[in-house]
């Protein structure tokens, strides 16, 4: 959303995380040569297992523009529990980010828990015990969260903007900013077996 320099100068090659990405750039640059390397994971640390503790799972940053209000209004009340796991912005954006992860915890219902991140190994063992992961951030590049859950074998639901479409390339759920739609998808997914 934001560029150091107005133009790109001399350089030569711009590496892309997306699609969507290039696309966005040789609209604004014609004459830029861009590559697209996907994001990848580390599959033999993310990997499937038969593990399912039956709970949703959201792993973000605590910031509003990852509209993590969508979920309370959206799961809150449901019968299986959710677990919002967290990580601060740093310098100036660490009080936002404490004061938006307030809001959510003064707000959560009695079945959604928000946590601070702990160390990656908890959010492995997080992601691999989850039913599924819901990602309802808006115009999200390329998320690596959605990489590493579907990299683990988990359902994706996710907001229906920015790169996550390309990341999710028709093996997930797609939803807008309607919160009856995702408590309906994710319902659904948490019931079937």
């Amino acid at each position: 959303k934001r560029l150091v320099a107005s133009e790109p100068g001399a350089v030569a090659l711009v590496i892309c995380v997306s699609g969507d990405l290039s696309g966005a750039l040789l609209k604004r640059f014609p004459g830029l040569v861009t590559a697209v390397v996907p994001s990848g994971t580390d599959h033999e640390l993310f990997a499937p297992t038969s593990e399912d503790e039956h709970y949703v799972l959201s792993l973000s940053r605590f910031s509003r523009e990852k509209n993590l209000d969508l979920l309370l209004d959206s799961l809150g009340g449901a019968p299986y529990p959710v677990v919002i796991q967290g990580i601060l912005g740093t310098g100036e954006a660490e009080k936002d980010s404490r004061r938006y992860m307030s809001h959510l915890i003064s707000h959560a219902p009695q079945n959604v828990r928000i946590q601070l991140h702990t160390t990656d190994h908890d959010l492995l063992r997080l992601m691999q015990r989850c039913s599924l992961l819901v990602h309802p951030g808006h115009d999200e590049g390329s998320s690596q969260v959605i990489i590493q859950a579907m990299s683990c074998g988990k359902v994706v639901v996710a907001h229906d903007s920015g790169g996550t479409p390309a990341i999710l390339n028709g093996t997930g759920f797609l939803l807008p900013d309607d919160p009856m739609q995702w408590r309906a998808v994710v319902d659904k997914l948490m019931a079937s077996p």
